[in-house]
C-alpha cells in the first residue's frame, strides 16, 4: 500500500511539472489574416522610398566624354592651325577622332585630314595642334613647324580668312562632336579666334597662343 501511494504521488508531480512549464506562445496575439496584412510591406512605400534613394542624373556631374573636347583655338593667316582641347577632368581616347572643315553642303570632309592613331591619349586639360593647308600626312608628326609644338596632325584643308569656315571634330564612330564656324576676316593676320576664357567662352580675337591658355587681344 505505501509503495502504491508513493508511486501515485511521483507520478502526479510529473503531471504537474509537464502543466506548469512555461508556454513560449502564451501572451502573443494570435497571427490571423488581420494581424499579417498589418505587418506586411507596402508595395507603394516600398517604390518611394527607392525612389527617394535613386539619384538624380541632373546632379551628377557628366563624365568627360565626346563633349569635352573642343575646338580651342583658330590661325587663318600664314600657317593655318587649329588648335583642341580636353577641357575634362579625365584623359580622353581620342583615337580615330578627325579634326576637319566641312563642304558646301555642310558635310564633314574627313578625307582630308588625318585621324589620331588607335588609342592616343589627350590628357585631362591637354591641348593639341592640328596643321591646317598642307600635304596631308597620316600619323603625329613631330616637325610642326610652331615654335613649341613637337606632336601635331598635318591637313590638307586650308581655313579660308576672307570667306570662313565651319571646323569639325568627328569621332571614330563618324559623329559630329564639336563644330565652330571662323567667320570671315574674324581676325588680323597676326591674331587668332579663339575662346576666351579659354576652353570654355565665346569666340573672340586673341593672340596666338598655341598649347597655352588664350589671352585676349
Amino acid at each position: 500500500m505505501k509503495r502504491f501511494l508513493i508511486a501515485l504521488l511521483l507520478a502526479f508531480g510529473c503531471d504537474e511539472s509537464v502543466d506548469t512549464a512555461p508556454d513560449p506562445l502564451r501572451g502573443l496575439p494570435a497571427l490571423d489574416g488581420d494581424s499579417l496584412d498589418g505587418a506586411s510591406i507596402d508595395g507603394a512605400s516600398m517604390d518611394s522610398d527607392v525612389e527617394d534613394a535613386a539619384i538624380d542624373s541632373a546632379t551628377v556631374d557628366a563624365p568627360s566624354g565626346m563633349g569635352a573636347l573642343v575646338i580651342n583655338e583658330v590661325q587663318a593667316s600664314g600657317d593655318d592651325w587649329i588648335e583642341i582641347r580636353n577641357v575634362g577632368r579625365e584623359p580622353l581616347d581620342v583615337g580615330g577622332f578627325v579634326v576637319t572643315q566641312t563642304d558646301d553642303l555642310g558635310m564633314p570632309e574627313p578625307e582630308r585630314s588625318p585621324a589620331f592613331p588607335a588609342g592616343y591619349v589627350l590628357p585631362a586639360g591637354g591641348y593639341f595642334i592640328v596643321l591646317a593647308g598642307r600635304d596631308v600626312m597620316d600619323g603625329v608628326q613631330t616637325d610642326c613647324v610652331l615654335p613649341g609644338v613637337f606632336q601635331c596632325l598635318i591637313a590638307e584643308f586650308g581655313i579660308s580668312a576672307g570667306s570662313g569656315d565651319t571646323l569639325v571634330i568627328v569621332d571614330a564612330d563618324g559623329a559630329v562632336i564639336e563644330s565652330m564656324v571662323y567667320p570671315g576676316d574674324a581676325a588680323e593676320a597676326e591674331d587668332t579666334f579663339a575662346r576666351l576664357p579659354d576652353g570654355e567662352g565665346d569666340f573672340g580675337v586673341a593672340r596666338p597662343t598655341p598649347l597655352a591658355p588664350n589671352v585676349s587681344r
